[in-house]
């Protein structure tokens, strides 16, 4: 069964597109990617990472986030991403210690974001490594493939989180499984977009997020279409340049939450950029997680719709969950499939 690896190698033999990330100022095209990351698992695999590990990445969204889930994928270890330090650091290493007591990580994978005496105590007892260090060891290291690969029934991703009552819960995600909800994801866009499948995608969603994960790693290695992704922290500072970058790249497909997509509506708003300067109209906004208002979906309209934008092109209550609740059992004899029910507009007063 094919992996999202498999996807990875023969969009790179096929020439690929690319991966922007403009806070790096960085692009990787997908046979840099390939490479980067096969050197990046040889030197992992000389620290010590083997099949069925499981590795902690509290990092920001960035090029080595990327090449890391790569790498780990190609060892056969299990990713386990996990919020990068926040606002409160106290209650963040309760959780990581936490997640740690579940899942006995065998790594942990930090940026520079992961510094200083508060979160010291998280690496107690625990082998850790900056990822920026490891990069740079594998710039000298053979991009030659390793044998323990991933396979479609090993664990790729575990899935930590906590629900209000402090419950935390690890969720293991397969390859097969995660190929399973990419296709339901690219139906429905191709259905979105009739027929035509997602050539630009944008991101800026934390990958320790099913769906930062999802859209931002996986579904561009599952198709192969461009991908631009900036961290949160990028995003909420500068909504205009990303919506300024996600006209220049053509993005057809963005995932964002409601609150995030007010909070840029009212920079927008305000700013008031022209159809000249930015156009959206193949832009597709998928709206994840958080209950959309009518008052944030009339102002989405009120701003976007002079920049191209189509009514049509904004989908809500989008998520995960949503798209892996489909039947993929194959059809028994004598088992008859569900109709594929249309929506028509009411003619004459009757809904058909």
């Amino acid at each position: 069964m094919e992996t999202v690896l498999t996807r990875l190698d023969r969009n790179a033999a096929r020439g690929g597109a690319d991966w922007h990330f403009p806070a790096e100022r960085r692009t990787l095209s997908m046979v840099e990617l390939r490479d980067r990351s096969l050197r990046l698992a040889t030197v992992m695999r000389d620290c010590g990472v083997t099949g069925g590990a499981r590795v902690a990445l509290m990092m920001n969204t960035s090029s080595h986030y990327v090449l890391a889930l790569l790498a780990l994928w190609r060892l056969g270890a299990t990713a386990v991403p996990l919020p990068a330090p926040g606002p409160r650091p106290k209650h963040h290493a309760e959780y990581i210690r936490r997640c740690d007591a579940a899942c006995s990580f065998q790594l942990m994978l930090c940026d520079d974001t992961v510094t200083g005496a508060t979160c010291s105590p998280l690496f107690t007892n625990r082998f850790h490594a900056r990822i920026k260090d490891l990069i740079k060891a594998a710039a000298h290291a053979p991009a030659q493939p390793v044998q323990a690969a991933g396979k479609a029934a090993h664990g790729a991703v575990l899935q930590c989180s906590q629900d209000s009552s402090g419950k935390l819960s690890c969720v293991s995600v397969s390859h097969s499984m995660m190929m399973v909800r990419l296709e339901h994801i690219s139906r429905t866009h191709r259905k979105a977009r009739r027929g035509r499948p997602v050539e630009s995608l944008a991101s800026w969603l934390p990958f320790d997020h099913d769906m930062g994960l999802f859209c931002g790693v996986l579904m561009p290695l599952f198709t192969g279409c461009r991908n631009l992704l900036v961290s949160p922290a990028c995003y909420r500072q500068q909504p205009l340049h990303w919506f300024a970058q996600m006209s220049a790249r053509r993005v057809d497909m963005h995932i964002t939450t409601p609150s995030a997509l007010a909070a840029a509506l009212a920079v927008l708003g305000r700013l008031r950029p022209s159809a000249s300067t930015m156009e959206l109209s193949r832009l597709h906004l998928y709206l994840y997680a958080d209950k959309a208002s009518p008052p944030v979906l009339r102002h989405c309209y009120r701003v976007l719709e002079p920049l191209g934008f189509k009514r049509e092109h904004l989908h809500a209550g989008f998520g995960v969950a949503e798209n892996a609740v489909e039947d993929n059992r194959p059809p028994r004899p004598g088992r008859r499939p569900l109709p594929e029910v249309t929506a028509r507009p009411p003619i004459a007063g009757r809904l058909s």
